[in-house]
């Protein structure tokens, strides 16, 4: 079943009220993660979670708050607005999707080797190191794309 950006939003939001869990807490947010969104716009503050979601198609955002009130499940919209004019920016939904998709595919040095940058054989880390600086160009340049 396909949804609209603004159907997934108030799908959402019926999980308010609902007796918190861990599990809720992570279906909600797993939930929204799936949802156009630029991938910095996540913020974690203990048990409140902000989210920002992106609805590219007809340009505008909402941030949604996930927290536990008092053992029950609040999930809210706290700010909403139009998005800014921007020509560089993905124009659907569906772009914006499949750039997510390649962000999160993204290979970074240490996703190969948790301690490369203490090598030391120069060519080893000179080549982790152009892996590394690749790997962030190309998370710089999906981010530009989807602000």
């Amino acid at each position: 079943m396909q949804m609209t950006v603004s159907e997934a939003l108030d799908y959402v939001q019926r999980a308010t009220g609902m007796e918190y869990t861990e599990e809720l807490n992570n279906k909600v947010l797993n939930f929204l993660e799936k949802l156009p969104r630029h991938p910095c716009e996540v913020r974690y503050d203990g048990s409140r979670t902000d989210i920002t979601i992106r609805d590219y198609d007809y340009g505008w955002f909402v941030t949604v708050l996930v927290m536990n009130d008092k053992g029950k499940m609040l999930v809210k919209v706290v700010d909403a607005d139009n998005l800014d004019p921007n020509p560089n920016r993905v124009k659907t939904n569906t772009e914006a999707l499949a750039l997510l998709q390649e962000y999160n595919e993204i290979k970074y040095a240490i996703d190969i080797d948790k301690h490369w940058n203490m090598s030391d054989d120069h060519k080893y880390w000179r080549k982790m190191s152009e892996l590394n600086d690749r790997a962030f160009a190309k998370a710089d340049e999906i981010e530009r794309k989807l602000d």
